[in-house]
Formats: structure tokens, C-alpha cells, sequence
């Protein structure tokens, strides 16, 4: 349970941090594609064929795609954090070039 929260509170930073509608719209595609693969896995993992054994009671799976998952969940929230910090970027950016424009016509 205590993982569900953390990996929700990692989740939800850059959507409650998001300055742009564009980041936003990322997040929800990239949210569905993964929930999709997540959807695949109930099939491919619930389904164990016989390549997965145990070895020194160590259960090695190597057809069911949770490693992959593992990876692609990675990769989404790092890829996230980076757009959260381009987004970021571009509003600081734009709100000192708006505070130069309204000093400086003042």
C-alpha cells in the first residue's frame, strides 16, 4: 500500500506543477498508453507458460513482460519530470520577459 502512495505522489507532481495545457495532454496520453500495457500484462502475466521456472527459489520470468513494464514505468516518469522541468522553464521565461515589458513601459 505504502508503494501505491509513493508511486501515485511521484505520478501526480508534474500534473499539479504543469503550467500548459500542451503538458497536460502529454501526460494523459502517455497515462492511457501505459495503462494499456498494464491492461496486457493482466493477460500475459496471469498466464504463466512453462519457460518460467524457479531456480534456487528465485522465480525467473522471462515471457510475461514485467521487467519490460518495469523499465517502460521508469521511463515514463523520468520523461514526465523532464517535460515538467521544460514547462517550467518556459513559463519563468515568459513571466520575467512580461515583467521586463510592464517595468519598462511604466
Amino acid at each position: 500500500m505504502k508503494a501505491l502512495a509513493l508511486t501515485m505522489a511521484v505520478v501526480a507532481v508534474p500534473l499539479l506543477l504543469a503550467r500548459s495545457n500542451m503538458l497536460i495532454a502529454t501526460n494523459l496520453v502517455a497515462s492511457l498508453i501505459t495503462a494499456i500495457g498494464a491492461a496486457g500484462l493482466l493477460v500475459t502475466a496471469g498466464n504463466t507458460p512453462f519457460e518460467c521456472f524457479s531456480v534456487a527459489g528465485h522465480y525467473n520470468d522471462r515471457t510475461s513482460g514485467l521487467e519490460g513494464f518495469d523499465f517502460w514505468e521508469f521511463f515514463m516518469i523520468s520523461l514526465s519530470y523532464i517535460f515538467l522541468l521544460i514547462d517550467l522553464t518556459v513559463w519563468g521565461v515568459r513571466r520575467v520577459i512580461a515583467f521586463r515589458v510592464g517595468s519598462s513601459s511604466a
